[in-house]
């Protein structure tokens, strides 16, 4: 029996985004079962579970994931707009950067228009790479594509370089840009990325007025 422990805080918001993620991943083909506010597709982990901190104008999504032997993934989203609007925008966002990466590492639903599958030795370790597509906001699909393919080949061989021993890893790149200040966040398996980072800084990106974003996720699952 899988025994799951409450993963969201004591006082629940109004609106719960669990419903809506079961609605999403049973579209895809996964229906799930609901136990304790997390969701087991086909009755057994990994889980998969969601939590909205609304704010005022906006608000952020946060998914969490359950893999075996305790390892838990987790990835934010920002969600634009007051009230359900705002849930309706993380959760496309969530669906646009890291469902499809998900389904195809996890669940084996494979959809070759998101995601990419490459088979690595990493650290003496092989693992097969799902890699999703660039998640774009505001202005970013004007950027030029040499930049994507930089980012696109530098991100692959940052990760195929770290020392890596688990039987599964992620990564999550994000890069923003408002009104020419630039934000730059890197995470491996949640934590900071420094190689990341650096890969990030060094790239030219475009100072611009308005908002433009670059997300990124990458899973690897040992074989």
């Amino acid at each position: 029996m899988i025994i799951l422990s409450a993963h969201t805080p004591e006082a629940q918001t109004a609106l719960n985004p669990t419903p809506l993620l079961a609605q999403i991943l049973a579209a895809h083909g996964l229906p799930c079962q609901e136990a304790k506010g997390w969701l087991l597709p086909h009755g057994q982990l990994p889980a998969i579970g969601a939590h909205w901190t609304p704010g005022e104008n906006n608000g952020r999504l946060d998914v969490h994931v359950l893999l075996d032997n305790d390892i838990r993934m987790m990835e934010s989203f920002a969600g634009l707009g007051a009230g359900q609007e705002g849930l309706n925008d993380a959760l496309e966002n969530f669906s646009a950067n890291v469902l499809h990466v998900l389904l195809a590492g996890l669940w084996g639903i494979a959809d070759e228009a998101q995601v990419t599958e490459r088979r690595w030795e990493i650290a003496g370790r092989e693992y097969m790479a799902y890699i999703g597509n660039f998640g774009l906001r505001g202005a970013a699909e004007r950027l030029e594509q040499s930049l994507f393919e930089a980012l696109f080949r530098q991100a692959t061989t940052a990760l195929r370089a770290e020392t890596l021993g688990g039987d599964a890893h992620w990564s999550r790149l994000f890069f923003c840009n408002l009104n020419g200040e630039f934000v730059s966040e890197a995470l491996l398996d949640n934590q900071r990325w420094e190689a990341g980072l650096s890969l990030l800084g060094a790239l030219p990106w475009p100072t611009a007025q308005g908002y433009y974003s670059l997300r990124h996720f990458m899973l690897l699952r040992a074989v």
